[in-house]
């Protein structure tokens, strides 16, 4: 998740956060992270963690190498399950609309040949 309105942009003390662009993803860069995890604190969706060592923080930056190569984030080509979608919310509506609409269709569908088989007409 990237805010609209980060609030792990206005507390961070060390300027590690930035915006990319006017309307991009917040980025982090650990070299300004001074460490205090204010940023972990402010952030409502828990998307800033802090590493294993317990030294600094994490955070996902959409994979913005790969964005501007007009690929998917990595989580998302490699999520086994489909459950990661990247891109605007009306089209992740329409997916999930097309998604349903198929989930109905075959259900219809195996109702029928159910019947079939019982002899119902």
């Amino acid at each position: 998740n990237h805010c609209d309105d980060a609030p792990c942009l206005l507390v961070c003390p060390g300027g590690a956060l930035h915006r990319d662009g006017e309307d991009g993803p917040v980025l982090f860069n650990r070299a300004a992270c001074i460490g205090c995890r204010m940023c972990v604190q402010a952030c409502p969706f828990g998307v800033l963690t802090v590493d294993r060592e317990g030294r600094g923080v994490l955070k996902c930056d959409l994979c913005v190498e790969r964005l501007a190569e007009e690929l998917e984030p990595a989580c998302v080509t490699a999520c086994p399950s489909g459950a990661l979608t990247f891109g605007g919310e009306e089209a992740a509506i329409r997916a999930k609309r097309r998604a349903a609409a198929g989930r109905i269709a075959a259900a219809r569908a195996s109702a029928r040949a159910m019947e079939g088989r019982a002899g119902i007409p």
